[in-house]
């Protein structure tokens, strides 16, 4: 679980420009997970695919103040770019809402915020700026 939500938060840092990607990830002699744009030399890993579309969740009960995200003006209703806006604010919203999970129910969180291939485990400073970032961006997508 640890793993997706690692990957997850990932993806949200990375941003659009990651998707379709494909990433892998490996296990370190600590047991810690890291994921990397290149294949880790000598270092067994698998490959991870990460897709640029929300998962499905029509079924789950919307969280607090998703509902208002979600719906489109009644005068726009047939205006197709209208529901695509929605759609992604929708979804940016979901993932703002992972990665604020992620950082609040893990201590240790790794990602590669210098770009150079490598996820390094964020000091509490730089987690605690990550979770704050997320958090606003849950608050602007989602309300």
């Amino acid at each position: 679980m640890r793993t997706l939500l690692v990957l997850v938060m990932a993806c949200l840092v990375a941003g659009p420009a990651y998707a379709g990607k494909k990433f892998y990830k490996w296990q370190d002699e600590q047991g810690a997970w890291h994921y990397t744009e290149k294949q880790p030399a000598g270092q067994a890993a698998a490959s991870v695919n990460v897709s640029d579309k929300a998962p499905d969740v029509s079924e789950e009960e919307p969280a607090d103040g998703a509902d208002a995200a979600a719906k489109v003006p009644d005068e726009y209703a047939n205006d197709a770019a209208a529901q695509r806006i929605v759609a992604g604010r929708q979804e940016a919203c979901e993932r703002a809402r992972k990665a604020v999970a992620v950082y609040e129910e893990n201590a240790e969180v790794t990602v590669d915020l210098d770009k150079d291939g490598r996820a390094e485990v964020l000091t509490t400073q730089q987690h605690l700026e990550q979770m704050t970032r997320a958090r606003e961006q849950a608050e602007s997508y989602c309300n």
